[in-house]
């Protein structure tokens, strides 16, 4: 302080006013130009940076900057995905404050958002107004993140972050300290700053979307230069198997629903289940696994799978140790993956359906038996030998599909199971549209009768599984090569008997019996013979007289009148009257023995055929 004892005048006072006002405002307008240049400036670093948290970062610090009273700032951005506010840069908080969610119906950040109209907040009451409605944990998340102890929110500026109509996220400023009030000015000051700072940030966005895109494509090139190198090289299943697993980062399975195998890669511990060794529930086809990428099905609590198909039919599954989604470039390397692994499945259908059609070629030779030589040293080629007795089985899918690549399927599916028997030998073996062929030697497989017994229990678990029915018939077994054409045709008979009577399962030509004579009689002409006979009890009344049933229950019991009287629930001498009934209504003599015969033929044949 200056003291003097000059009195000045009036003059000198007003002369003197001017000079303290002048350097006043000298100052002030220095500090204004300077807080331009640094708000200048800030706006001009905004546009230096395209990489996204970068630029979070620097506008929060520069926000500070701005704002001398500013104590600590706060960032949060939108998710359209969870619909909530997430901290995206901070300045004055521990890391912890990454963790606050903020919901966009609630608190200040939630109205700004939604109003998108900035706000100032120039003291604590007027901020407990609008987070009444914030849960007291949240709330004491923010607080709990604050660097220092002790702290006190005194004044608060929250302003949207918007591009036109695109909202961004809200920027919140702290002031702890009650030196000045926060002000309009204050808040007039950071909406222009974050609008300007909405521009970069958009910028800064769109250039990291395209960063993550052309990464996303490069690794997708990578991920198809791999695999088409594989399929080049014709890798094997196991490698393009462990492949997948290498470039996942976590072990998978691949399942092989036709062949029914699986493909394990390093680290994978597949565990066979009881339904898996029984041939069930883990290789059909059916649609319990016909899912898409998005709705991954689960055979396990800790499982997903993941389709492969050939249209609409699926061929096989990835099984994957995890519950989660997957990332995009997961679903690329498993959809290129199985990309491969159906060519390479393409390929053995290929091979395989030559192989088949090469020995059904050799197989019409047997049949035709032109060269005993050539064919006999053909035979050893499967292991059969021309000395020892030869049989030919027969089995029928009956799967009513109208598509070629599902009958196909089921056919090799079906093989794949019969070639999975331990107690298996050898013999000729192919699939040609809805039927399986095979040609056996009693000496190295089995009789007929034990093949139809291992071939019934194959088909019975199949049509637990795919509820599709099989018909099978075998031949006799006989020595000679000539004898393979009249082996084939007995079991095309057991067959066609079998279908006629709906019944599945494997039937020998030695079990028809007496059925023999007649499978080469035409359906309708049986259907007239048992209508010619049994058509008189057929009338109603004599149908409620329940003569028929009477004549059928005694032809079951033997002709024995006491245990048919009782089977019938009747008195043995209603039985009599019934039996002279039916006498005269046939115009038969049951004790005759033709009578008898033509009866009880065409009871039988009704029942059979």
């Amino acid at each position: 302080m200056v003291q003097s004892t000059h009195q000045f005048t009036e003059l000198e006072q007003q002369h003197m006013e001017y000079l303290i006002r002048d350097v006043l405002l000298r100052h002030q307008l220095s500090t204004e130009r300077e807080h331009h240049q640094r708000w200048l400036q800030s706006l001009r670093q905004l546009t230096g940076s395209l990489r996204l948290d970068e630029l979070l970062l620097t506008i929060m610090d520069h926000a500070l900057e701005v704002l001398p009273s500013a104590s600590a700032g706060l960032f949060l951005m939108h998710d359209p995905i969870s619909d909530n506010m997430q901290p995206r840069a901070q300045r004055g908080f521990h890391d912890s404050i990454y963790d606050y969610r903020a919901q966009t119906h609630e608190g200040i950040t939630g109205r700004v958002f939604s109003e998108g109209v900035a706000r100032v907040y120039p003291t604590f009451a007027s901020i407990f107004e609008d987070i009444h409605n914030v849960d007291e944990e949240r709330l004491g998340l923010v607080a709990g993140s604050f660097l220092g102890d002790d702290l006190t929110v005194h004044g608060m500026l929250a302003v949207p972050v918007r591009m036109h109509t695109d909202k961004i996220g809200v920027m919140l400023i702290y002031q702890f300290d009650d030196s000045r009030t926060l002000h309009q000015g204050d808040l007039d000051k950071l909406q222009g700053f974050t609008d300007q700072a909405a521009i970069a940030i958009v910028h800064a966005r769109m250039y990291s979307e395209l960063l993550d895109n052309n990464r996303y494509l490069e690794q997708r090139s990578q991920i198809h230069r791999v695999y088409t190198q594989l399929s080049i090289d014709n890798a094997p299943l196991e490698q393009i198997v462990q492949t997948a697993a290498d470039m996942l980062k976590f072990p998978v399975c691949f399942v092989d629903t036709e062949a029914q195998q699986t493909y394990s890669a390093e680290g994978y511990e597949y565990i066979a289940t009881e339904q898996d060794t029984s041939g069930n529930a883990m290789w059909t086809t059916d649609d319990q696994y016909a899912v898409d990428a998005a709705s991954h099905k689960t055979p396990s609590s800790n499982e997903q799978i993941y389709p492969v198909r050939n249209g609409s039919l699926l061929v096989g599954y990835f099984q994957l140790p995890i519950q989660r989604a997957l990332e995009p470039l997961e679903e690329v390397i498993l959809e290129q993956a199985s990309a491969i692994v159906l060519l390479h499945m393409m390929n053995m259908y290929s091979m395989t359906g030559m192989l088949y059609r090469q020995s059904r070629d050799f197989f019409d030779e047997l049949l035709q038996h032109r060269d005993p030589h050539t064919l006999a040293d053909g035979l050893r080629r499967y292991g059969l030998h021309a000395e020892s007795p030869l049989y030919v089985a027969l089995l029928q899918v009956d799967s009513d599909t109208t598509d070629v690549r599902i009958a196909e399927n089921h056919i090799r599916q079906l093989i794949a199971r019969i070639d999975r028997q331990p107690e298996r030998g050898a013999y000729l073996l192919f699939g040609s549209s809805d039927k399986i062929t095979l040609l056996c030697n009693t000496s190295s497989a089995s009789t007929p009768s034990q093949l139809a017994e291992q071939l019934d229990v194959i088909i019975s678990h199949w049509q637990r599984d795919s509820s599709i029915p099989v018909y099978g018939g075998i031949g006799g077994a006989y020595n000679g090569l000539e004898q393979i054409a009249r082996s084939h045709n007995e079991a095309g008979r057991a067959l066609s008997y079998a279908r006629r009577r709906r019944q599945t399962g494997v039937m020998t030509y030695a079990d028809i019996g007496i059925n023999r004579l007649f499978l080469q009689q035409e359906p309708q002409e049986i259907e007239n013979y048992v209508q010619e006979i049994l058509s008189p009890l057929r009338i109603p009344k004599y149908a409620a007289a329940e003569l028929e049933q009477t004549l059928r229950m005694y032809i079951q019991e033997n002709r024995i009148a006491a245990a048919t009287a009782e089977k019938l629930f009747i008195h043995p001498n209603t039985l009599y009257v019934r039996l002279r009934r039916i006498e005269e209504i046939l115009q038969v003599n049951l004790n005759d023995s033709g009578d008898w015969m033509k009866v009880y033929l065409a009871c039988h044949l009704s029942e059979t055929y």
